[in-house]
């Protein structure tokens, strides 16, 4: 069951990573405001850490 969580883990930083880079083609300097609802903080989060990786100046998640 590990591997799988893993497996899942690897799943959701990925689609965290082209949703900024492909998706969104966040630049350095600019912001993020995303809403998103508690069944998807983990990829919320994920989208966050990619976001700053970026060059994001600000990254805010507003639960709905």
């Amino acid at each position: 069951m590990g591997e799988a969580q893993s497996v899942h883990e690897q799943r959701l930083d990925k689609l965290a990573e082209v949703a900024v880079n492909v998706g969104l083609g966040l630049k350095a300097g600019q912001e993020l405001v995303m809403t998103a609802s508690l069944d998807s903080v983990d990829l919320a989060r994920r989208i966050t850490e990619h976001a700053y990786r970026a060059g994001a100046t600000m990254a805010t998640m507003k639960p709905r």
